[in-house]
Formats: C-alpha cells, sequence, structure tokens
C-alpha cells in the first residue's frame, strides 16, 4: 500500500513496520493523525506513502498515475482509496475530485483488472454510498465484475473472511439496482429456471408431481415471453431517453458494441498477495495464479 522511495509513481505492497521521522511515530503528520481518529490504520511504511501522496495532492494538485514497472496494481487502487476517503472526509472535495478522476483512468486505461473486492468494500465501509467514489466503485462491479466466477455466497465469503459484512450489502444492493434495468426475461425468465431448485430424478414421482403442476402455466409461458420482451424494450427506451437519446435512437441505432475499445468479457478482481490460490469451480483461481 504505498509508494517504493526510488520511484513516486511505483506502488508497493506493505513492508515489516518501521518509524519515518516526521511521518509516523512521536510526530506524525495532521493527515495521518486524521486517519487514525476516522479508523484508517496503516503500517508505517504505508504511513509515509500515504502523507508523500497527501503531501503531493495539496501541492501540485495531482496524483502520480500508475508506473507498472514496479510494484502492483492493486496497491495503487488501495492507495488511491485510501486518500480519497481521507480527503473527502476532511471536506476537501477539491482535492477528492482529482484522486477520484485517477481512479478512473486508471479503471479505463488498465481494462484487463478491477479493484480488489477487499479495496472496495473498505471504501463503502468508510464513505457514503453516494459519494462520487462509491458510486463510480458500483458502476464498475455492476457492468464489469464475474460474479459467477467467484461461486456461490458461502464460497464467496469463505475465501474473504474479513469483509465488512454492512458495507458489503451496501455494494452488492448498489450492483444490483444498477443491474436491475438491464435483467431481461420477466416472468418468461423465472418460469425457465422453475425445475432449477429441484433435485427430482428422471421418471421420479417428484418429477411427474413437478410436470404435473408445471401443465398448468404452460397456457401462460407464451404470454410471459411477450410481455418479457415487451417490458425490456419499453425499459431500454426509458433508460434512453433519462440519458437524452429519443425513441427514434434506440429503435434505429446501431449496435456500438464493435466499438468500445474495452474487452466484453468481465474483468478479474485483482487479488490480494496475501490470499493463497485456490482453484475455484470454473477452473480459474483465487490469488495470483488467477489472473
Amino acid at each position: 500500500m504505498g509508494y517504493d522511495d526510488g520511484d513516486s509513481n511505483a506502488p508497493v505492497s506493505p513492508g515489516p513496520k518501521r518509524t519515518e521521522n516526521g511521518v509516523s511515530g512521536k510526530n506524525p503528520s495532521s493527515i495521518l493523525r486524521f486517519a487514525e481518529s476516522i479508523g484508517l490504520h496503516f503500517a508505517d511504511n504505508v504511513k509515509k506513502v500515504i502523507h508523500a501522496m497527501y503531501t503531493k495532492l495539496q501541492q501540485d494538485r495531482e496524483v502520480g498515475p500508475y508506473a507498472g514497472r514496479r510494484g502492483k496494481l492493486e496497491w495503487y487502487y488501495s492507495n488511491l482509496i485510501n486518500l480519497y476517503i481521507l480527503t473527502y472526509k476532511r471536506k476537501e472535495y477539491d482535492l477528492a475530485y482529482i484522486v477520484l478522476l485517477r481512479f478512473q483512468t486508471t479503471n479505463c486505461n488498465r481494462t484487463r483488472t478491477l479493484p480488489d473486492i477487499e479495496f472496495v468494500v473498505e471504501a463503502f465501509r468508510h464513505l457514503p454510498e453516494d459519494s462520487p467514489l462509491c458510486k463510480w466503485l458500483a458502476i464498475l462491479y455492476a457492468f464489469l465484475w464475474g460474479t459467477q466466477d467467484f461461486g456461490e455466497y458461502n464460497l464467496f465469503i469463505h475465501e474473504r473472511p474479513g469483509l465488512d459484512t454492512p458495507a458489503l450489502s451496501k455494494l452488492l444492493y448498489d450492483v444490483a439496482y444498477i443491474r436491475d434495468p438491464y435483467t431481461e426475461g420477466l416472468d418468461n425468465a423465472v418460469l425457465e429456471r422453475w425445475c432449477g431448485v429441484h433435485n427430482h430424478k428422471s421418471g421420479s414421482p417428484d418429477q411427474l408431481l413437478c410436470e404435473e403442476m408445471r401443465a398448468g402455466l404452460k397456457a401462460d409461458s407464451g404470454k410471459a415471453a411477450r410481455g418479457g420482451k415487451s417490458h425490456s424494450s419499453r425499459d431500454a427506451q426509458e433508460t434512453s431517453r433519462e440519458h437524452g437519446y429519443s425513441a427514434k435512437d434506440v429503435n434505429g441505432a446501431n449496435d456500438m458494441s464493435q466499438e468500445s475499445p474495452v474487452p466484453k468479457a468481465k474483468r478479474k478482481g485483482e487479488s490480494s498477495p496475501a490470499k493463497p490460490y485456490k482453484k475455484n469451480k470454473r477452473g480459474g483461481g483465487y490469488g495470483a495464479g488467477g489472473r
């Protein structure tokens, strides 16, 4: 979570604690005292990093870009999130805005990797969910987070036991909220998954009972499909109108996805180096080996 002494733009992971005169120990800076007061606790080498980043931000009104020559992108993201939390909580919104822009440009330039979920949850723990950074993180995760790659909830939490549950709940709700207009199918999608919660065997009495109960619904399945398509079309038009497009734009627009420089696949979340590599059920991994 820091910048290496030899390169002001190269993030490094936390190392052994040490005392830096004027930065930690007996004479902490005001920004570090403030961090402690709001529950942000850093190792000594990270204190030096945050102090240096904040000083540069105050003096030059800029945050250096990620330099991939050294360190890890995940720690750079952690630095930016911590810096944003501090400036936002101090009501230095002009500085927080500069950090946000650097965070966004990094996201869009590094399209293969998402900020790690642990760092994102920390942002939701310390910031209101309607803060600009949390809103942007929710957008990132809503459109780019491949949730199913991490398995079901119990596996997801088992691999990340330290996540703050209330903060995680805020993030997951905001992700669901953003995804909602893009979820298609409605009643027909529900009917298609009728047996998804059953464990009956083929030809068993339970399957026969299942088919008998569903038979009464078949007459409505076609209506549900048509209704779902109609609703999806209306929702798309309403969403587009909210963003300044007309119905003509929606119905006659070409597919612009081919022009997007961002890959269509979901991004992999950057994994903490503290976590061991483990296989998930799709064959990928959690930890450094999964990237």
